[in-house]
């Protein structure tokens, strides 16, 4: 209280009553709580932006996002839908609860979901069963992510400000992790007809043979027939052709969890998984007779080609490497080409 004497007799008094007082604390605390929660959700962004700029491959960095919010922002549903165009494949987080205690999340792939219209930036509204609905929408017509929160129960007020950080930094990681993933596909296929190339190829066939839990492994090996005499024929752009043609067939012919590459030049190898000798034969067979079927004509003149098939199986991983398994595959190949080419040819003893 201030008191001032303007003259004789004269007193007046300035003060605050106690309804401003409390109203003036009231705002004070306002205005720290409020910068207590930009410092919190600074620092937060900081650190998410960290954790899933860390990774090159979509699917983790959705994973990390998931399990982030999930720990700022507890929700009952993550939902992240991507534009067709993205190329990224729309997924689910779902939390549980573990026995110790804990928090695990439980991830569902959903790539026929794609993402409508949203308006761009950041919403949050009630949608009653679900709770209140996060919504972010990621730039550049990425997609969007929405999350699912039961109201009340120490439910967190989110700004805009900070959903918006969170979207622009989730939408530039999954722009490298999907760029990255082009890069590494290019790098991994043959540009000419879309198989894996010999070095990815020689990569998954040692990752398929340490899997000891997984037994028979089959391999084969391809050779178009008298390849040269094409080349020579009709030259190398209608010998690029045929080599296309022939990867198709050999991939349309191919179970889902087969793998096939061109190994090199007019050679093509197929690592079948599980499959023994009469099941990789069968498919052998299948390959070739595909092969054979299709017609090709050059300056009006009709051709087809052939091919000839080696075949290995590996029964029992142990004690027995891949070199071991494209050794005995050769060996067929050599015998197919020596009995009369267009034929299939398998390694008489298992390998190993």
């Amino acid at each position: 209280m201030i008191i001032v004497k303007a003259g004789a007799g004269d007193v007046k008094s300035f003060g605050q009553s106690a309804s401003d007082s409390h109203r003036e604390a009231e705002w004070a605390n306002g205005r720290a709580s409020a910068l207590t929660q930009r410092l919190k959700e600074a620092r937060f962004t900081v650190d998410f932006c960290r954790a899933v700029y860390a990774h090159l491959d979509p699917a983790s960095v959705c994973g990390t996002a998931a399990a982030w919010l999930n720990d700022y922002f507890p929700y009952r549903l993550a939902l992240f839908s991507f534009a067709r165009e993205s190329e990224l494949e729309s997924v689910a987080f779902v939390p549980t609860r573990t026995s110790g205690g804990g928090t695990e999340l439980q991830r569902l792939v959903l790539g026929a979901l794609h993402a409508g219209t949203t308006e761009r930036g950041a919403s949050r509204r009630s949608t009653g069963v679900m709770g209140a609905e996060v919504s972010l929408s990621l730039p550049d017509g990425l997609g969007e992510l929405r999350l699912y929160q039961v109201e009340g129960g120490g439910s967190q007020r989110l700004s805009r400000s900070f959903l918006a950080g969170i979207s622009e930094c989730l939408a530039a990681a999954l722009g490298k992790a999907r760029d990255h993933s082009r890069v590494r596909e290019l790098a991994l296929r043959d540009a000419m007809t879309g198989l894996f190339n010999r070095r990815a190829f020689e990569e998954l066939l040692v990752i398929e043979g340490e899997r000891r839990e997984q037994s028979p492994l089959s391999l084969l090996l391809i050779d178009i027939d008298d390849f040269k005499s094409i080349n020579d024929r009709f030259g190398h752009p209608v010998g690029d052709e045929v080599i296309a043609a022939v990867g198709k067939a050999i991939s349309e012919e191919c179970r889902g969890g087969d793998l096939a590459a061109r190994y090199g030049g007019e050679e093509f190898a197929v690592l079948l998984p599980g499959a023994g000798v009469s099941s990789a034969a069968g498919v052998a067979e299948r390959i070739r007779g595909r092969i054979a079927s299709i017609g090709f004509n050059f300056s009006l003149q009709d051709f087809v080609v052939t091919g000839s098939l080696g075949v290995a199986c590996r029964r029992e991983p142990q004690g027995c490497g891949v070199k071991d398994l494209i050794s005995q595959a050769d060996s067929a190949l050599y015998c197919a080409k020596r009995g009369g080419k267009n034929r299939v040819a398998v390694h008489e003893q298992p390998a190993c």
